[in-house]
């Protein structure tokens, strides 16, 4: 599992197990990052589960990265890394998921330290081509199916997604037109509103564009502009005509990017599907690191202006 030859002879694996495409560049950026040196790997043998004592941190992460990329459970993944102990798997997850969390939210938190230039640099050449100029971000929710607590009634009424009717935690993201994450709410029981958590993240101040910028969004998002610390009214007629009826349609047509980000985002396999209940105290960090990942792992996608 952590055995370079074994990548190098098929270029899928490494991204079906961890989630990255190349596992050269899946070294460098853990040891960039976390500062864990990659060691050719030990004879395997089955630990009893003494601390951390059985693998080295670059394992320990490699792990965790694993237990993120599929629905394993502890057994099947302690096999793999030579752990005799679920326990010993569990310690690793506890201990390196929060960093791993706390990893992505730094490499899709971006809102804060941008300016005018840096939207202006990262505009895509067809939203140039529309005449369609500042636009800060496109925004949208999504919810992440959850088992349902049946044990526990107030829970069981809080994760209840109008939406999805069904058990689940939902939160908002903000990405640039290129397909880019630059912010993020943290995720929420279901059963709070798109609206809702727009204009409680505003009330915080966490949703500052440069004055003058727009936002895209669906009609769920409808009278949520005042949310934005630099909003700005805009009146138009009351009816459209045909031409700006067909201006909106491509317009629409452009808001793929945010969902294709949400996609990016479950292919960590363990946000797809059903998410089991003995992992929510893991949820906000697994949220965290998908939303990076998704940044690091894939391109533009659509093409940045020369």
């Amino acid at each position: 599992m952590t055995t370079k030859d074994i990548f190098e002879g098929n270029e899928m694996l490494c991204k079906q197990l961890y989630g990255f495409a190349d596992f050269e560049f899946l070294i460098d950026f853990l040891e960039s990052v976390f500062d864990v040196k990659y060691k050719k790997p030990k004879n395997v043998n089955l630990h009893q589960g003494k601390g951390g004592g059985g693998l080295r941190e670059f394992e320990q992460i490699l792990l965790t990265l694993l237990w993120t990329n599929t629905l394993w459970n502890g057994d099947v993944i302690g096999v793999l890394f030579g752990i005799k102990s679920t326990t010993t798997v569990s310690n690793y997850i506890n201990k390196w998921m929060p960093l791993l969390g706390e990893c992505g939210d730094m490499l899709s938190s971006f809102l804060p330290f941008m300016d005018e230039s840096s939207f202006e640099a990262l505009e895509p050449e067809s939203y140039i081509d529309m005449d369609l100029r500042k636009i800060g971000a496109l925004v949208d929710g999504k919810d992440f199916l959850s088992e349902t607590v049946r044990s526990d009634r107030v829970l069981n009424c809080a994760l209840a997604s109008n939406k999805m009717h069904h058990s689940a935690f939902r939160l908002l993201t903000w990405s640039l037109p290129c397909g880019a994450v630059i912010a993020r709410t943290p995720a929420l029981f279901g059963r709070a509103s798109e609206k809702a958590i727009m204009s409680t993240w505003g009330k915080l101040g966490m949703l500052k564009f440069p004055a003058g910028y727009l936002i895209l969004g669906d009609k769920g998002f409808d009278g949520t502009a005042t949310c934005y610390v630099n909003y700005n009214t805009t009146l138009t007629n009351d009816q459209f005509n045909k031409d700006q009826v067909n201006h909106n349609i491509t317009i629409c047509q452009k808001r793929h990017s945010c969902e294709t980000v949400y996609s990016r985002v479950t292919e960590t396999v363990k946000l797809s599907g059903v998410y089991r209940r003995e992992h929510f105290q893991h949820f906000e960090a697994l949220v965290g690191w998908a939303h990076g990942r998704a940044n690091i792992c894939y391109g533009y996608l659509q093409q940045i202006h020369s």
